[in-house]
């Protein structure tokens, strides 16, 4: 209220203060009066009077310190070049020297408040330089070091100010100096410097104006070195002090940002809730709802924070945060389980932010997105996109990653390989380059590459000592020697893992292992001992089941005929319904009907099919009932159950063996003609199928065997297909042998080139063929052509070439040099 004073009061004061003094003159006090309206501040009121001062008394005593007042309201007033005209006529003034440093200092304060750093400099250093005794001396020497952190130069500003509090530890200043350095060194990002500083000030100056300041700076320095709970703590101990510093919502905001990333999100989203209450416009409003919707990402609320993100997405579209408000978005949507949304939300992503630092990101997240959408080739296009346009080394060998192991899933292991390999060879510095390893030995495995599927597991355990994969790849190891035969190695490998991962969940794999290899290693007693050690100590597990069969197939192969039998079928008891217990079934029904045992085979056949109709070997025991039933005599009843297996399991391979049973089974009985009527019924029933096929062979072969070779012929010709396959073969080679036994040898020779042209492949018939053109040949006396189909076959490694080298040896000395001497 006093500086709104009138200027009569005002006046009336300094008269009344006057009155004490000897009588002045009106120069003396006018001066009086403008001195003092500065000294209480009035500085409107001081540059008039001052100014009307100037004017009046242009010569007086008082004129110099007069120009430095009327500087100094000019100062005041943000009137700078007036005020320096004002300090430079003190300056030129031959009477002022006394107020020279005084000058030169008010001129370095105009020079920095209008940024003018580099002069204000140069007045600052002249003051230090050449009035040591100036009172200006320490403002000097610390606004020195204020004008190089304003400039930026924040190295030469700690050296000024360690400097001044070197030299005046207590001037008033020191505290300011001490705070500046703090801050210069936190400017230039020094932030254990500062952090230090700013200590080593709130333990030396605690009540320092300055300390709620400092607490701020000193949460930004230990939150910007990663020490988030301590920044807490001192954005909180800055707010406690001053609540309505400037800098309070950066220090919520900060409180925000450090709870989430020690992943306190709960109390970060307080911090941000609290923020957006109470600083609802402020420039970071954005970033704080982002760090709503982090903290609701967090925290598995996805419905809140995709509410969040669309604000971001809808309301700050020219936000820093948008792209990041469509990463996280697609993000909880994925997490939702709306693939659809999620893939959508990606794709619109990539299409708006083209330039986004997060472009590999939306590739690689919608990658993900379409492997759940089982879009695979899609999937793994957008996987290899990211991999393009990435920086981020880890991000392209995740995406390498996953790109192999969706490969491998789809069975194509050699895209998965090269994937694996790519990493191994390029991405060495992978924090998952070992799993990359663990994955190419198993696509190897998978692969049936044992050989490198070993060194893959052998280079993951001697180069990734700390994998937590090494178990796992040892006892894979274990299994690839197994596979390649090395079953002393694999023995050795699984002892060793049992030995060094005593806990592991796969002992009971391994264990039982052991009994394997024991097993194919000829140790049968001790692959005994070694499936019931698995039987006695994991009752529970499957590989006790499996150590029962395997321990009947011990028995067996040791002779022990009857121990294996009791072992299969106290298995059978045991596993009623395992996976296997139909095999088991279906070899004990062989093994007795072998044994010429029907009745015990016939009941093992018909409790499989009985328990399980649908199982995948019924048609086997079908076919086999057929058989049991031949055996006894009944030839209608064993048709009627091989036409069963036909008509019930017409893919099965079963189907075509039983075609042929029925034409054997009828021309056995001398009913050739009922077994061709049987098999026209097969062709008739199943036309251009393989079973009509099948059918013509057989009846073909009953008109063979009754040497009705002109029929047989018509027969074989229709059963030929266009396929590379022995049964083509071998009835291309059965129509050549008609011709032959009808005395058509030139048709004959023709049919059985045809063996050797069109099924070369067929080893087995084509060199049949050609050992009989060349006989057909030598009968005609065409040596030469016989000699000739000879030599071919001296070629080739087979049996079959030691008698073709005979028969050339036999015409080049019988026929051909004779043949020579007569000529």
């Amino acid at each position: 209220m006093f500086r709104s004073f009138p200027l009569y009061i005002f006046i009336s004061l300094l008269v009344l203060q006057s009155i004490s003094y000897a009588a002045r003159t009106l120069e003396e006090e006018d001066f009086v009066l403008a001195k003092k309206a500065f000294e209480d501040e009035f500085y409107d009121i001081s540059q008039e009077q001052l100014e009307r001062f100037l004017r009046n008394y242009p010569q007086s005593n008082y004129k110099d310190e007069a120009h430095l007042l009327l500087g100094r309201c000019y100062y005041h007033g943000r009137k700078y070049a007036q005020a320096l005209y004002e300090f430079d006529s003190v300056l030129t003034s031959p009477t002022a020297n006394r107020l020279y440093d005084e000058a030169i200092y008010w001129s370095a304060e105009v020079y920095f408040k209008d940024k003018d750093f580099k002069q204000a400099i140069n007045q600052y250093q002249t003051i230090v330089e050449k009035f040591p005794n100036s009172k200006y001396l320490t403002f000097a020497t610390y606004s020195k070091g204020w004008c190089y952190y304003e400039m930026g130069d924040y190295d030469s500003a700690v050296k000024l100010f360690d400097g001044f509090i070197n030299k005046y530890p207590s001037d008033n200043l020191a505290p300011e100096a001490k705070f500046k350095i703090g801050q210069s060194l936190y400017k230039s990002k020094k932030y254990g410097e500062a952090k230090t500083a700013f200590e080593n000030f709130l333990k030396q100056y605690p009540l320092s104006k300055k300390s709620p300041d400092a607490y701020f700076l000193l949460g930004e320095a230990n939150y910007a070195l990663g020490y988030y709970a301590v920044a807490i703590e001192n954005y909180s101990k800055g707010l406690e002090i001053d609540p309505k510093a400037l800098w309070a919502p950066y220090s919520q905001y900060g409180r925000g940002w450090a709870n989430f990333k020690i992943s306190k999100y709960k109390e970060a989203l307080d911090a941000f809730l609290g923020f957006r209450q109470n600083y609802p416009n402020d420039p970071l409003i954005d970033s704080v709802i982002f760090g709503i919707g982090q903290c609701h990402s967090f925290l598995r609320d996805y419905a809140n924070a995709i509410l969040r993100y669309d604000e971001i997405i809808l309301k700050f579209q020219n936000s820093k945060y948008i792209d990041d408000a469509y990463l996280w978005k697609g993000d909880c949507l994925y997490n939702l389980g709306k693939y659809e949304e999620a893939q959508g939300i990606y794709q619109d992503a990539i299409s708006k932010f083209s330039d986004s630092d997060l472009s590999d990101q939306f590739r690689y997240n919608l990658g993900w997105v379409q492997l759940r959408l089982r879009k695979y080739e899609e999937a793994i296009s957008h996987f290899q996109e990211a991999i393009k346009v990435s920086s981020d080394r880890d991000l392209k060998a995740s995406a390498l990653s996953i790109i192999g192991d969706t490969f491998l899933d789809l069975k194509d292991y050699q895209s998965a390989r090269e994937a694996y390999d790519q990493i191994l060879a390029n991405y060495q510095d992978f924090v998952n380059c070992d799993y990359a390893q663990y994955r190419l030995g198993i696509t190897l495995f998978r692969m049936a590459n044992y050989d490198g599927a070993i060194l893959a597991f052998q280079s993951l355990i001697g180069n990734f000592p700390n994998s937590k994969l090494k178990e796992e790849a040892l006892e894979q190891l274990g299994l690839s020697y197994f596979r390649k035969g090395h079953y002393q190695l694999a023995l050795e490998t699984f002892n060793k893992f049992i030995s060094n991962y005593p806990q592991s969940s796969l002992i009971p794999e391994a264990s039982f292992q052991v009994g394997n290899c024991l097993f194919n290693l000829g140790k049968y007693e001790d692959a005994i001992s070694a499936f019931n050690k698995v039987i006695k100590n994991y009752p529970n597990s499957e590989y006790a089941r499996l150590g029962v069969y395997e321990i009947g197939w011990c028995y067996y192969q040791s002779g022990k005929e009857t121990s294996a039998i009791s072992e299969f079928n106290n298995y059978i008891s045991k596993y009623p319904t395992s996976e296997i217990t139909d095999d088991v079934k279906l070899w004990l029904g062989q093994y007795h009907y072998n044994k010429k045992q029907y009745s015990k085979a016939k009941v093992y056949f018909e409790s499989m099919l009985k328990s399980s109709p649908d199982s995948d070997v019924a048609d086997d025991a079908e076919y086999w009932l057929a058989f049991i039933i031949h055996k006894s005599g009944d030839i209608n009843g064993a048709i009627k159950q091989f036409n069963r297996v036909i008509e019930v399991y017409p893919d099965s391979q079963l189907a075509i063996d039983s075609t042929i049973k029925i034409g054997d089974i009828l021309a056995e009985s001398g009913k050739s003609d009922d077994a061709i009527g049987a098999l026209k019924v097969i062709i008739e029933k199943y036309p251009k199928t393989q079973f009509e096929k099948v059918a013509n062979k057989r009846i073909g072969d009953i008109l063979n065997e009754k040497r009705l070779y002109n029929a047989a012929i018509e027969r074989y010709r229709l059963a030929i297909t266009e396929s590379q396959s022995d049964f083509n073969a071998e009835t291309q080679f059965l129509i050549a042998g008609c011709y032959e036994e009808l005395g058509s040898i030139d048709q004959a020779l023709a049919e059985y080139l045809k063996v050797k042209y069109l099924y070369p492949q067929i080893k087995f018939w084509s060199v049949r063929s050609e050992l009989r053109a060349a006989y057909l040949l030598e009968g005609k006396e065409r040596w030469e052509e016989a000699k000739k189909i000879y030599e071919d076959m001296a070629k080739v490694n087979l049996e079959e070439a030691k008698y073709a080298k005979e028969r050339l040896e036999w015409i080049t000395n019988n026929v051909l040099k004779k043949t020579k001497e007569a000529r």
